[in-house]
């Protein structure tokens, strides 16, 4: 294949023309400052088309020549026939043996090939050069991330978002995918706690019958959110004690009960351990003691406190 390295004039570039464009996010605020110093190292690569010259990798590299109001690049233009599925591998191995993808690139990589390819050859060929095993549920992950808008793939370049939940998250309708990335933003919840508060809402989802919107805005969600006395963390405990309690009132009042009998307990050196969500029905009875004859004179009163409240 001959590939000419001409002097293009960026007024025939096709700058609305996406079809080869994996990168994310936008890479032009990074290159305005190197390409100012020392200008465009590597030649993007361009092919000529009906209307004028697709961009075939370099995008960025070409979107900040033209910020700095510059007239001509040197590219590299490949012949006029050269087939789509070729440019992919193009764009893609020049990514992958420079800076890498991320995930939220791969995912649109896979899109991008599910306009050529079929599911088979895709999972075959091209999950293992993004580094995946071949198998259909990273397929299948892929394709739910890259269905995901802005505000989700942000979060998981941020590492904000957990990848499992943002493949489940893209089962919600934009409305409901909305609400929950919004409380995500105002709370740092970690990657187990982000599964936890996840599988939680879709309890209550099935067991009420109701959006994820429906429950947030029910529980009183965006007013906690909003309580500036409180800081991220104690936001995060009440909120997770509301949800407890929606899904499980009887629980929840069990757990206050066994908490004031431990507050009670306290003075006297014992405590009580339960499971969260009091998952197990046995629960334990701490008690430090020093002699026989401390335990003694503790245990009547120990006793006395958990019968009255039992």
């Amino acid at each position: 294949m001959k590939i000419d390295l001409k002097s293009v004039s960026l007024q025939e570039v096709l700058f609305e023309d996406e079809t080869f464009a994996i990168s994310y996010p936008p890479r032009v605020v990074f290159l305005i400052e190197s390409i100012k110093r020392i200008g465009i190292i590597n030649p993007p690569i361009l092919r000529p088309s009906p209307r004028g010259l697709q961009i075939v990798s370099g995008r960025g590299r070409l979107e900040a020549a033209r910020e700095l109001k510059i007239e001509k690049v040197t590219c590299n233009v490949l012949p006029y026939e050269t087939g789509d599925t070729f440019c992919l591998d193009l764009v893609i191995e020049e990514n992958l043996t420079s800076r890498g993808l991320n995930l939220v690139e791969k995912a649109l990589v896979v899109r991008k090939y599910h306009t050529y390819l079929t599911d088979e050859r895709i999972i075959k060929e091209v999950l293992p050069r993004l580094g995946f095993a071949p198998h259909y549920h990273h397929f299948e992950a892929l394709k739910a991330i890259a269905s995901l808008g802005d505000m989700a793939w942000n979060f998981l370049i941020e590492n904000r978002l957990n990848p499992k939940v943002a493949v489940k998250l893209a089962g919600l309708d934009k409305v409901n995918q909305k609400k929950f990335l919004e409380i995500l933003s105002k709370l740092k919840l970690s990657s187990s706690r982000q599964r936890l508060f996840w599988e939680m809402l879709e309890d209550l989802s099935r067991k009420k019958a109701q959006s994820f919107k429906q429950i947030i805005e029910e529980i009183s969600v965006t007013s906690l959110l909003n309580e500036e006395r409180l800081s991220p963390h104690q936001k995060t405990e009440k909120l997770f004690k509301q949800l407890a309690k929606e899904l499980m009132p009887v629980y929840s009042a069990r757990e206050a009960k066994i908490k004031k009998i431990s507050s009670r307990l306290h003075e006297l050196g014992a405590k009580i351990k339960f499971t969260p969500f009091l998952e197990k029905d046995s629960m334990c009875l701490e008690i430090n003691f020093k002699s026989a004859e401390e335990i003694e004179k503790k245990w009547p009163k120990i006793r006395e406190i958990i019968g009255e409240e039992f």
